[in-house]
């Protein structure tokens, strides 16, 4: 029986780094109550389920609580709600604010919902015509939603072969300049970055292979430069997004969300709030100074961009999850000071809170 070569893969840890003294540990976050959430089959089915103590469809009425002013079982109309829930989901009708691009010779063509768009492409493939892909848009009717739709077009999932262990690191990547993009260093070529800031990744090229995930497809990255000592890797593709405009003043206490692709899983946002600024986690020459965020961090995350929720602007890249026991809650990012300047370096044009440098 003949061996086979078995590849190993795995998705990219951010970094994490045991605090020195001084450093709380992350507190605890919610736990969903399991024991009371019902499935979208129990509502379909209409099965119902009786909760010891409270109101609704699904409990055993309001004889449990004495005293109460509401009807028996009727306090919250909880089975009519979901039905009205459900009904709306499966009606299929178009949101006002969506909206459906579909790529097509000379440009794209737009739909109102996911149906429309998915006929005209089995249309196109009745003629022998190729449609390559479908991708949903957002009207900006509701801002915030349309700060972080646009944040993810502008983000993609990269994943850097090392050709001669043959393991795969996965992270982000987002946009910088037109077909440039940042990420960290160490998603390219995992290395120390006590021991070796000052790496010259020049003597790896050829060994490893870095991939962007655009809209399905993998296209071919060339690094273009790479800096050990900040964690920063330029990469060069032929794919088409808009450019993120940079904050590099960042407020303790100011909202804003990650974009990553945690554990595989293309472009997921996370939220929270700035937490700290200048802090110090590495004691080499060079090392930069970080900002502190409590959003969730999760492997695949790292060279994802942190944004602002109001602005829609980076205010930094996602490095390291700092931690004593590998629990989650504290993240480093490299502020956008150190990204802008490691760009203007490289001669790439990019925009500092909406001035071009």
């Amino acid at each position: 029986m003949s061996k086979k070569r078995i590849k190993l893969a795995r998705t990219f840890m951010p970094e994490i780094i045991a605090p020195g003294t001084g450093l709380s540990p992350s507190t605890d976050r919610a736990v969903i109550p399991f024991n009371n959430v019902h499935t979208i089959w129990d509502v379909l089915s209409g099965k119902k389920y009786k909760l010891p103590g409270g109101g609704g469809d699904w409990s055993d009425g309001e004889e449990a609580m004495p005293g109460s002013y509401k009807e028996d079982g009727q306090d919250y109309k909880r089975r009519e709600r979901d039905l009205d829930i459900m009904q709306n989901l499966m009606d299929g009708h178009p949101s006002p604010n969506e909206e459906w691009k579909v790529k097509v010779k000379g440009g794209y063509k737009l739909f109102p919902s996911l149906e429309a768009a998915q006929a005209f492409r089995r249309k196109m493939k009745d003629k022998g015509i190729n449609v390559p892909w479908i991708s949903r848009t957002k009207t900006a009717a509701v801002e915030g939603e349309a700060i972080i739709d646009s944040a993810i077009t502008k983000s993609f999932k990269i994943e850097a072969l090392n050709l001669q262990t043959n393991v795969k690191e996965t992270g982000e990547a987002f946009c910088v300049s037109h077909g440039y993009f940042v990420t960290c260093a160490h998603v390219v070529k995992k290395y120390n970055k006590n021991t070796e800031s000052t790496l010259d990744f020049s003597q790896y090229r050829g060994m490893i292979k870095v991939m962007i995930n655009d809209k399905g497809r993998q296209i071919e990255a060339e690094v273009v430069a790479f800096d050990a000592a900040h964690d920063i890797a330029l990469l060069k593709a032929e794919v088409e997004s808009e450019a993120f405009v940079f904050d590099t003043s960042p407020v303790v206490g100011v909202e804003v969300f990650a974009i990553g692709s945690p554990h595989g899983f293309e472009n997921n946002a996370s939220f929270g709030s700035v937490s700290s600024l200048d802090r110090k986690i590495y004691f080499h020459e060079n090392a930069p100074n970080y900002l502190f965020v409590d959003a969730s961090v999760f492997p695949g995350n790292s060279g994802g961009p942190i944004v602002g929720r109001d602005s829609g602007m980076v205010l930094g890249m996602v490095t390291a999850i700092i931690s004593a026991s590998e629990d989650y809650g504290l993240n480093a990012v490299l502020p956008s000071t150190y990204v802008v300047e490691f760009c203007r370096m490289n001669g790439i044009v990019v925009k500092n809170n909406g001035e071009a440098t």
